[in-house]
């Protein structure tokens, strides 16, 4: 890399195209509609990345604007070069300076090489740690993602598992996870992201109470899974109850043999337990990692 230069050039909404041949970290969905539509928000940010004018990557980036920073969404690399060009790329892709807009960034990394990749996924590869370390990045708090089986379930109790779900104004949606995410463990730019994405793709769903919005969850069907990419109740147990129902009831429907939750905060121990009483505990618990730097 000695007296090269890796050049970051920033895709318009409509060579969201571009981002889709790069390399995926693990297999996935199609990402062409999500693209498209993360594309088309005004927060969202793609690079693609060129060595000596040959492509090497791209990252996606989401900003937070209230909130004042930005979150790597993903990031993907040419496979004969991503040890050489990691740290590079991430570094040309991130502010060099504090502004008036953003102040500091969040990533979240997979701890174990089975991660959930973008799309739905939102958070990087476990061997981007070291470059991020490298880059003054600092571990935050940790984060986790659950898997349940909903094999032992019985379909032909879909009903009994049937809520009143409403679909929210994304102003709605907005403002629950804004007063609930500090306690949730979900203070996190990927978290907004994941909202986003959910109304723009009419994946956001919700359960309410006392006409109240007490809930809501973004999920995707993803093979045999019912992918949950945010989960944001209250903390109040109906509530918790509510959609913990709400979210077995969209698996059954769906006819999945799964239910995994992307990224789970601290505070969200009850929702868990909730979904455990239905599911039984949790076939696999994968740690995760928020980091920051501040700018």
């Amino acid at each position: 890399m000695i007296g090269k230069s890796i050049y970051n050039r920033r895709l318009r909404p409509e060579e969201h195209e571009l981002w889709t041949v790069l390399p995926r970290n693990v297999a996935g969905v199609d990402d062409g509609s999500y693209l498209r539509d993360l594309s088309a928000h005004p927060g969202a940010i793609l690079y693609l990345s060129t060595l000596e004018e040959q492509v090497v990557g791209g990252t996606a980036l989401f900003r937070d604007e209230a909130a004042k920073r930005v979150g790597i969404l993903a990031i993907r690399l040419r496979p004969d070069s991503a040890d050489k060009v990691a740290r590079h790329i991430l570094k040309s892709s991130l502010p060099y300076f504090p502004s008036q807009h953003i102040r500091s960034v969040d990533v979240v990394v997979s701890e174990r090489p089975d991660m959930v990749d973008f799309p739905p996924g939102l958070s990087v590869p476990s061997w981007l740690k070291d470059s991020l370390l490298g880059l003054d990045f600092s571990v935050c708090s940790q984060l986790y993602r659950h898997r349940f089986s909903t094999r032992s379930l019985d379909p032909s109790e879909v009903s009994s598992y049937d809520v009143v779900r409403v679909t929210p104004s994304a102003q709605d949606a907005r403002l629950l996870l804004l007063q609930e995410r500090t306690r949730l463990g979900l203070d996190f730019t990927q978290s907004l992201a994941a909202l986003e994405l959910g109304c723009l793709r009419n994946q956001l769903s919700a359960v309410s109470k006392g006409g109240q919005l007490s809930g809501l969850c973004c999920t995707d069907q993803v093979g045999d899974t019912t992918m949950c990419t945010l989960a944001v109740v209250r903390s109040d147990p109906e509530a918790i109850e509510l959609l913990a129902r709400l979210l077995t009831g969209q698996s059954l429907a769906s006819r999945s043999t799964a239910i995994e939750l992307l990224q789970c905060g601290s505070g969200q121990d009850s929702l868990i337990d909730s979904l455990s009483q239905k599911c039984g505990r949790p076939v696999e618990t994968t740690r995760l990692l928020l980091m920051k730097k501040t700018l």
